[in-house]
């Protein structure tokens, strides 16, 4: 099975992509819709995915739309390819966007969209493939909905005592962290818990001027443990395998004075959070939720 996927800021859907690598299906990544025409000539994927608000320079006008997955879906896809489905992805929110253009003839998801409910709406796409999905699928997938489990409440206690951060679970800490930065406006994904390399959580922010993605590591450990300096070193290589624009290490204990200046060498596209400016973040924070 081939599916086409076509996004211009694809470290945003790294793991759903990930997952159809897992579960047998190849993909093919292409960064704009003239990458995308070139490969349709070529081949016939089963399915196309595509984000939907992708912002590029318009081939089909002189204008540059912000809207170029909806308008590559309606002046091309539907013309040379009505018989191939078509699934969008948008990090403005499916209704925002179901609203305001109201496309036929194809699905939109919200990109925080858990893996289970992505990889059911894509199988319900291909009917005629279901059993061989399903066949191949992994158990272990992205869960961005996971993040729902940290309630107001919850985070309001952990702001009177941050002591609590001790006390809870390193999936439950991953969790905190990617709800924190959802709420200061993030379209955040947060991976696995059983994943293999890359980073806890990618938080990416995108409009009409600009796509900025940070790659997040969470250390919950004891305090008597230091993050040392090849969490760094690895976390750098994850950033740029990532193409991200920042990279930020969050733990509860501290850093080993090597990890710091080997930090300091990438001249602030890392940050590294320990417990005293984890702290300092959550009275921040606390500002953030009293605004609400």
């Amino acid at each position: 099975m081939k599916i086409l996927w076509i996004d211009d800021f694809p470290a945003s859907t790294y793991y759903f992509r990930e997952g159809l690598r897992d579960s047998g299906v190849n993909n093919y990544l292409a960064f704009s819709s003239l990458e995308a025409i070139n490969f349709l000539e070529k081949s016939s994927p089963n399915a196309i995915i595509s984000d939907c608000c992708r912002h590029e320079n318009s081939i089909f006008s002189r204008a540059n739309s912000l809207y170029a997955g909806l308008e590559f879906y309606h002046k091309y896809i539907k013309i040379k390819h009505p018989n191939i489905p078509v699934l969008f992805l948008s990090a403005m929110g499916a209704q925002h966007v179901m609203r305001g253009l109201e496309p036929d003839g194809c699905l939109i998801l919200d990109k925080l969209i858990s893996w289970d409910d992505f990889f059911k709406t894509l199988s319900a796409i291909l009917s005629e493939d279901i059993d061989y999905i399903y066949k191949k699928q992994s158990c272990e997938k992205t869960d961005t909905k996971v993040i729902l489990t940290i309630d107001t409440a919850f985070k309001r206690e952990l702001l009177k005592n941050p002591r609590i951060l001790h006390e809870i679970s390193p999936r439950k800490f991953e969790e905190l962290i990617a709800v924190i930065m959802s709420d200061l406006g993030f379209d955040v994904q947060l991976t696995r818990a059983t994943r293999d390399g890359g980073a806890d959580i990618y938080a990416s922010l995108k409009n009409e001027a600009t796509s900025f993605l940070t790659v997040i590591e969470c250390k919950k450990w004891s305090q008597d443990r230091k993050v040392g300096i090849e969490v760094v070193q690895r976390m750098a290589g994850v950033q740029l395998s990532n193409h991200a624009n920042k990279s930020l290490i969050v733990t509860t204990s501290f850093f080993s004075q090597p990890a710091i200046e080997q930090a300091r060498q990438y001249k602030g596209m890392m940050e590294l959070k320990d417990y005293n400016s984890l702290k300092t973040w959550l009275e921040i924070y606390q500002g953030h939720l009293i605004k609400k």
